[in-house]
């Protein structure tokens, strides 16, 4: 197995492991609440990971690009949201069908727009 393959495994069980953990914390805890520390961990990762290979700066400088930025972290948003509130009322199993099927669907509505 090479590096791509070994990736890709890997890749696959972060998000195995991600749709579990929602799945279980959204049945105890509030969805939102869920989402929020998800994305606000991941603002930390992300803005850590940024900073320390000194591109943090470059986010500063995208001239004209910010309603993408938005709309993007808009759709992102929605897709958190629907698919906690989902993972409440469901198993972990249909929500990652769902959950899954965004890409498609992004296919899609690319092809239509």
């Amino acid at each position: 197995m090479n590096g791509s393959h070994l990736l890709v495994v890997l890749v696959s069980g972060i998000w195995s492991a991600h749709f579990l953990l929602a799945n279980a914390l959204s049945k105890a805890i509030n969805p939102f609440a869920i989402g929020f520390v998800i994305r606000l961990g991941t603002l930390i990762v992300l803005t850590a990971l940024a900073a320390g290979s000194g591109r943090f700066g470059e986010l500063f400088r995208l001239r004209g690009e910010g309603w993408k930025l938005v709309c993007v972290g808009l759709l992102g948003f929605l897709l958190d949201a629907t698919s906690f509130i989902g993972f409440r009322y469901s198993n972990a199993d249909t929500g990652t069908v769902l959950l899954k099927t965004d890409i498609l669907m992004a296919n899609l509505i690319t092809i239509l727009v």
